[in-house]
């Protein structure tokens, strides 16, 4: 059975993008059927991302990364579901609701990045608004504070945590805010794949892989 991951958040530039693809790549690194589909109303959207990635890697990701407006997405999700894939990543932003709880609807885990900051908290309570509607909902929520200062004195992302909230858990892992994950998707790669290697974020990312698994 297809396993669907659902990133989401009602901002932009919370790194949504950079969630998704990162873990897209792995997960097709890994031999894993996997597809991506971008949904978030963006101008760097992850099938412009493919397409450098084409270039710079003669690969076929490409065709397992869609850019549709959110209405369309449950085609391709049935498209990938009948064809057997593993994983499909949706990616969906933005302050439509519709749009919101239709990517959450469809979803076994929910991932919600959010920068550690007083302005993106208050975003989880609108978000939960949605789920509230959404009847028998059983997804696996999580939260992943990203872009997290690197300072080791900073705990905002410590302090982020003590919120209470209806559905969502918060993960252990951190993803913080590191040149590198901009840099590897500009040339349309992941963080694993960079001439040099980051070792702080790889072993991150490796942390929040591990617990999407658990």
């Amino acid at each position: 059975m297809t396993h669907i991951i659902s990133i989401i958040g009602q901002k932009g530039g919370i790194g949504k993008t950079t969630i998704a693809w990162n873990l897209f790549v792995t997960l097709k690194n890994n031999e894993l059927k996997a597809k991506l589909i971008d949904c978030d109303d963006n101008q760097f959207s992850s099938f412009e991302i493919a397409k450098i990635r084409q270039i710079a890697k003669n690969d076929d990701y490409i065709k397992d990364v869609v850019n549709t407006p959110a209405s369309n997405a449950i085609k391709f999700i049935h498209d990938a579901e009948k064809n057997n894939y593993d994983v499909i990543i949706l990616e969906c932003g933005g302050r439509i609701d519709k749009e919101l709880k239709m990517a959450i609807s469809y979803a076994n885990q929910v991932i919600m990045p959010l920068k550690p900051s007083l302005l993106e908290i208050k975003t989880i309570a609108n978000v939960e608004k949605v789920i509230d509607k959404i009847p028998n909902f059983k997804a696996d929520c999580k939260i992943l504070a990203n872009m997290a200062p690197t300072h080791h004195l900073n705990n905002d992302a410590e302090q982020m945590k003590e919120c209470n909230t209806k559905y969502f858990k918060f993960m252990e892992a951190e993803i913080k805010n590191r040149g590198i994950y901009s840099n590897s998707i500009n040339n349309g790669l992941s963080i694993y794949e960079t001439s040099t290697i980051d070792k702080k974020a790889v072993a991150e990312f490796n942390k929040f892989i591990e617990e999407l698994q658990k």
